[in-house]
């Protein structure tokens, strides 16, 4: 069985290599054998580590593909995805952590998913991760929540109702620290997504932010920073300098600071 399984593990590393290409990825997706990951994934979670963070990172690379009317019978089955990968989030493999993480940055669009985070702690676990001492976990965290703060998402996975989560986790503080250690990294992709969320969770949660007027103090002279940066590096083509010199303008009027750049 052990050389079976080994077999397992290189054909599903093979699929996930083969998803990084746009077109095969989309062809891939929509064959119900590709189905058989769930299964693996039920089966072995607990008793091959390596076989389930291939399984996993594959995942991660398929549910990317859910747009452009593409049929992708993974996401079709999210529901179940999203409680078998419920626990991963508490694993102390950071690489597993990170991939399964991806995975939800894919499905928290879609209000089903959203209720379930909702429902089991999955809000409560992401707004923990924001200080986790691994870069992508973090930038993944911040895309999930980016996806369950936009406003109109129907049900228990309402944005107010993860806005409450997140504040009640101590989500503002570990979002300044997270945009902070960016700015100090010169990290624009960390900064624009713990940025995002901030700006969504100022905007779409229920009542006030904690500690508003500590919060308006510590991130101004952030923003100063984050928009001397931007001005450094304005004659650069680059469109997420552009984005990253938005957002601070966002979240000077979020916060009703005064101009900042």
């Amino acid at each position: 069985e052990d050389e079976n399984l080994e077999v397992v593990v290189k054909l599903v590393r093979l699929l996930a290599n083969l998803s990084l290409d746009p077109d095969l990825g989309k062809a891939i997706v929509g064959m119900l054998e590709i189905e058989g990951l769930i299964d693996l994934l039920e089966r072995y979670t607990e008793t091959h580590e390596e076989l389930t963070l291939n399984i996993v990172g594959a995942m991660a690379n398929f549910t990317y593909y859910v747009d452009d009317g593409v049929l992708n019978v993974l996401v079709k089955r999210r529901v179940e995805i999203a409680g078998l990968l419920l626990p991963l989030l508490l694993h102390p493999n950071t690489e597993l952590l990170t991939q399964a993480s991806r995975v939800f940055g894919n499905l928290s669009r879609f209000a089903d998913v959203q209720s379930v985070l909702a429902q089991r702690r999955g809000t409560e676990v992401f707004t923990v991760l924001l200080d986790h001492s691994c870069r992508d976990v973090v930038f993944n965290a911040c895309g999930v929540l980016i996806n369950l703060l936009r406003p109109k998402s129907g049900g228990g996975g309402s944005a107010g109702v993860h806005g409450r989560i997140v504040l009640e986790g101590g989500g503002v503080e570990k979002l300044l620290e997270a945009f902070q250690s960016s700015i100090e990294d010169v990290d624009l992709q960390l900064l624009n997504v713990v940025g995002r969320a901030l700006h969504n969770l100022r905007s779409h949660s229920e009542g006030p932010l904690l500690k508003e007027t500590q919060v308006k103090s510590d991130l101004v002279p952030l923003l100063e920073s984050v928009a001397d940066l931007a001005d450094c590096w304005s004659n650069q083509e680059d469109p997420l300098v552009e984005e990253v010199r938005d957002l601070v303008g966002r979240l000077a009027a979020d916060f009703g600071a005064v101009h900042v750049g």
